[in-house]
C-alpha cells in the first residue's frame, strides 16, 4: 500500500495574490512529509485489514488506536479536501443552491465569513475550520491540529500558521489577526463553489 501525494488542482500560482505560491510551495513541503509519514508508519498490520487508500488508514489508524499514524494520515487528508475546495480568484459565482443554504444558514455572505472569523479567533494553537450540514443548517465547527469533528464536512479552511502566516503577518500588527484576515481573503475570494455543492448534494 502507498499513499500518493495528490497534484494539485491547479497551478501553484493560481490563487495569487490571495495565496502566493511561494505559501502554496512551502505548504506542500509540509503536506508531502505527511504523506511520507503515512507510508512509513502504515505496515503489514494495517495491509492485513484491508487498508488501501487514505481514507482507510484515517478509520483504522483510530480503530487500532494508532494514534500518531492517525495524525499524520488525518492531515494528509484534510490538505486534500482542502486543495479541491480552492480555485482561481474572483471566478467562482455562487450556484443557487449554495445561495439558498447560505441564505437559510448565515442570511448572507457578510455573517458567513465573519462567523468563520470568530472561531478561527477563538482556536487556540493549530486547527482547521469545518463547514457542515448540521441539523439542517450550514453551521462552521472550529477542530484543533488533526481532527475532523464533523463526519461530512463540505469545505474546509486551514488556519495552520504555515497556511497563511508568509502572506498575511506583516498585515495584522494592528488589526485583526493574520488568521482572520486569512479567513476573509479565503472564503470572499477563492472557494470552489462548484465543488461545495457537489459535496452538499450527497448529503441528499
Amino acid at each position: 500500500m502507498t499513499i500518493d501525494l495528490e497534484p494539485l488542482p491547479f497551478a501553484e500560482d493560481a490563487l495569487e495574490p490571495i495565496i502566493s505560491a511561494r505559501s502554496v510551495q512551502a505548504h506542500r513541503v509540509l503536506e508531502a512529509r505527511y504523506v511520507d509519514a503515512v507510508n512509513r508508519m502504515a505496515g503489514p498490520r494495517y495491509v492485513r485489514r484491508g487498508v488501501k487508500t487514505l481514507d482507510d488508514v484515517v478509520a483504522a489508524a483510530r480503530h487500532l488506536e494508532g494514534q500518531a499514524l492517525w495524525e499524520q494520515a488525518s492531515q494528509a487528508w484534510n490538505h486534500r479536501f482542502w486543495w479541491e475546495g480552492l480555485r482561481a480568484p474572483w471566478r467562482s459565482k455562487l450556484p443557487p443552491m449554495i445561495r439558498t443554504e447560505l441564505m437559510i444558514s448565515f442570511k448572507h455572505m457578510g455573517p458567513f465569513v465573519s462567523s468563520a472569523q470568530a472561531k478561527a479567533r477563538r482556536l487556540f494553537g493549530s486547527g482547521w475550520l469545518w463547514l457542515a450540514k448540521i441539523e439542517g443548517r450550514l453551521q462552521w465547527v472550529a477542530a484543533e491540529n488533526a481532527a475532523r469533528p464533523v463526519r461530512w464536512p463540505v469545505l474546509v479552511v486551514d488556519v495552520w500558521e504555515h497556511a497563511y502566516w508568509l502572506d498575511y503577518a506583516a498585515e495584522s500588527v494592528y488589526g485583526p489577526s493574520s488568521r482572520e484576515l486569512f479567513v476573509e481573503a479565503v472564503l470572499n475570494n477563492l472557494v470552489n463553489w462548484e465543488v461545495v455543492e457537489e459535496r452538499l448534494k450527497r448529503l441528499l
